[in-house]
């Protein structure tokens, strides 16, 4: 008899199309661009999770799972100035190895090494701010392992 795999809701929230921004942080709530790209949603690498201040109300509804605040991204090249983006500490992790054993009922969120991970209900909601601009790959099936 196949044992049938418990379906999971976890969905890794990424950008439809990919940036090469990279920023350095320079303060608690300050970065600065090191690498040009494009502004996505979610800017994402290993010290740092930030997304778009039109998700800080929808994110502020989960106290218990994270902390955030504003940040402020310096381009010293153009001699600008991004005040669009919110920083996440996100309480909950996740990893390959323990996606299969984690609820993912309700409106959750994890992280790992940078990455957002959210939960079904989550990733609908975040759908429903109309932002075309983001993807949500299931679980880790874009990593590599």
């Amino acid at each position: 008899m196949a044992i049938i795999p418990k379906e999971m809701n976890i969905w890794h929230v990424t950008n439809r199309e990919f940036t090469s921004l990279l920023l350095w942080r320079t303060s608690e709530n300050s970065f600065r661009i090191i690498q040009d790209g494009w502004y996505a949603p979610v800017l994402t690498n290993s010290p740092y999770t930030l997304i778009d201040k039109m998700y800080a109300e929808l994110f502020s509804q989960y106290p218990d799972q994270l902390i955030y605040w504003p940040v402020r991204i310096h381009d010293y090249s153009l001699k600008t100035e991004n005040k669009n983006y919110v920083e996440l500490k996100i309480k909950n992790s996740i990893s390959p190895s323990l996606i299969a054993g984690v609820d993912s009922s309700g409106k959750k969120m994890w992280a790992y090494g940078g990455y957002l991970f959210v939960s079904e209900d989550l990733k609908n909601e975040m759908i429903a701010l109309g932002d075309t601009n983001l993807s949500f790959e299931e679980g880790f099936s874009h990593f590599c392992q």
